[in-house]
């Protein structure tokens, strides 16, 4: 079961994320409408069409403005990372946003359940009410060490080449680690490794914006 973290300390949030991969605070931001409205400006005039809707792929944390960099400034986050990382790595390599409406032009590939091929530490924020329709976020709690696993099993080969698809590639671990989808508010933080199984976006009907913080 994915875990809801009632504290930011970064004692409590590390034994979870090396346990689980992932943990949800609720109401982190009680009001989203200004950030709402930063990132969908910046996925309509900056994103990219994508399968489930447009994507947004911007520069570091630091080449953003408010709402959206005070967001991913905070303090606790970047003790986190380097707390967890065990090393300074590179805290908001990269800022993210997508906007999912669409249903007809096929899976993307955040769609399949998988790991990243690149790993990263994710701070993900729903920016509207997500339900089943809504292409919520799926996650396999307990999955972060075969994830890590079958990913540095990998390093030699090219990026390209680096299978990460779980139900093509180890159908296995998907009835091992069923993934569990996060219905949740808008102003919903999710925290996760990216060794962790999940797939997110397909949505049924509905849509969702979304924005995260990318952490190497």
């Amino acid at each position: 079961m994915i875990k809801t973290m009632a504290s930011i300390s970064t004692d409590d949030c590390i034994p979870v994320l090396e346990a689980d991969g992932v943990f949800i605070i609720e109401n982190y931001v009680p009001d989203c409408s200004n950030i709402y409205s930063q990132a969908m400006q910046l996925c309509n005039e900056h994103g990219n069409p994508y399968e489930f809707g447009t994507a947004y792929r911007g520069g570091s944390i630091n080449s953003h403005k408010p709402p959206i960099k005070s967001l991913f400034t905070a303090q606790w986050m970047k003790e986190l990372h380097q707390k967890y990382n065990k090393t300074k790595g590179k805290f908001g390599s990269d800022v993210f946003a997508t906007h999912d409406f669409k249903n007809n032009d096929g899976l993307a590939r955040n769609g399949f359940l998988h790991f990243d091929r690149l790993w990263r530490l994710k701070y993900f924020l729903y920016l509207t009410d997500v339900g089943v329709n809504d292409g919520p976020f799926y996650c396999s709690p307990g999955s972060v060490n075969v994830g890590k696993k079958l990913r540095n099993s990998q390093q030699k080969n090219v990026y390209a080449d680096k299978k990460n698809r779980i139900l093509i590639d180890w159908p296995d671990f998907a009835q091992d680690f069923p993934p569990e989808p996060i219905i949740a508010k808008a102003g919903t933080l999710i925290v996760f490794d990216t060794d962790t199984f999940h797939m997110g976006g397909a949505v049924s009907g509905g849509s969702r914006l979304i924005i995260r913080l990318h952490c190497q």
